[in-house]
């Protein structure tokens, strides 16, 4: 997971160093890292890590030179790939272009992170950067549990038959034949997955934001089932097909404990919709609306047990249950250092983990949509339509 921004202003670079590693003593999941343990991988946290921060110099090339530079440094810092057996499993790097503008590039594997706890983190070094500026002795209140305490807790849940009424739901919810998402593509399917993908991104009209509120209100559903019926409906526009499986993150944070802890908690449920020429869209948002709530209600169950108990037929060539992924976002913190500003770089990493995957959600007053897709597939031109 890997987060790239332009900063305007003045930077304290020592302070920055300061609140990186205040962060990393603070969170376990930032000095984890993974041991081979007979039949399955085992979490070991060390006691102290040391969090580098890189530092680049690029100031001294041409304006152009510094900004092809710079989006080859980004990418490869975003692709390149980390040993699950050495800590930290997290980057930080700076890049110098003159005195006032620097880029800030932070990089995690997702195995100890996600969307929320890369917030965490922002919005702690935020703090922690101000705290060193002035030589503050604040300190944010440790939270009463650590990731791995949830992970124990997670597999005592597993194993004392505490999800079993939840891996009956999901069971049922995924009962009988499902069908393999059959779109039209520019290509026939390889044998074995490349990953290789890209992304195209729209910015959508405030206007059009604002009619799809409404009719979120209006029909007494959210901005997210709202957009993941739509998707749905335009997936079953494009297949044919009325059995339509999409998969979505949750964020499966609903323990008011586990608010400020970074660690990996998402979870992924399946959308399932069975749509037809014949159902309006208002009864399509009806059935997507209570497909959401059930799957809120049974968040708990970790989608790897599901995959395991479900035996789905294994394809190298395509992902098990779902072929595409909605991926909602929610405004999140911002990212901000006292003193300096942040203008995001946005980087397509030419990869591609499902078919497809859209994300959508509002953003400074308008809908942003980004569709990430198959470059094995599809061609850029056909993800643009």
């Amino acid at each position: 997971m890997s987060e790239a921004w332009r900063l305007h202003g003045s930077l304290d670079e020592n302070a920055l160093r300061q609140a990186l590693q205040k962060i990393v003593r603070r969170h376990a999941a930032l000095r984890t890292y993974f041991v081979a343990g007979g039949a399955a991988a085992m979490q070991v946290v060390a006691d102290t890590v040391d969090l580098p921060l890189s530092v680049t110099d690029i100031s001294h090339l041409s304006s152009a030179q510094r900004e092809q530079t710079l989006s080859q440094m980004v990418l490869a810092a975003g692709n390149y790939a980390f040993d699950l057996s050495q800590a930290p499993l997290c980057r930080a790097s700076l890049i110098h272009l003159n005195d006032n503008e620097h880029v800030l590039q932070l990089v995690l594997h997702h195995i100890i992170t996600d969307e929320w706890s890369n917030d965490i983190i922002w919005r702690e070094l935020a703090f922690y950067y101000d705290t060193s500026r002035h030589a503050g002795a604040n300190e944010l209140a440790r939270s009463a549990i650590q990731y791995s305490d949830y992970a124990r807790w997670q597999r005592e849940q597993a194993g004392s038959g505490a999800l079993d009424k939840q891996m009956d739901y999901w069971q049922s919810q995924l009962s009988g034949d499902l069908p393999l998402l059959q779109l039209p593509t520019d290509r026939p399917r390889p044998p074995e997955q490349s990953l290789q993908g890209g992304i195209v991104r729209r910015m959508l009209p405030a206007e059009l934001l604002h009619g799809v509120q409404s009719l979120s209100q209006q029909t007494g559903t959210t901005l997210f089932i709202t957009l993941l019926a739509a998707f749905q409906a335009l997936l079953y526009r494009y297949s044919g097909q009325r059995d339509i499986l999409v998969g979505s993150p949750i964020a499966n944070r609903q323990r008011a404990e586990t608010e400020n802890v970074i660690g990996m908690f998402i979870n992924t449920a399946v959308m399932r919709a069975k749509i037809d020429g014949k159902i309006t869209f208002a009864q399509l948002l009806e059935q997507v609306q209570k497909t959401v709530l059930d799957a809120l209600a049974n968040q708990d169950l970790p989608f790897d047990l599901l995959v395991q108990a479900m035996h789905p037929d294994r394809d190298l060539s395509y992902n098990p249950l779902f072929q595409t992924m909605f991926v909602f976002r929610s405004d999140s913190v911002e990212r901000t250092l006292p003193g300096v500003e942040f203008e995001p770089i946005k980087v397509d990493r030419g990869v591609s983990k499902f078919d497809l995957t859209l994300f959508a959600g509002e953003e400074d007053g308008q809908l942003m949509s980004a569709l990430e897709y198959n470059a094995d597939l599809f061609d850029e031109m056909t993800a643009q339509r």
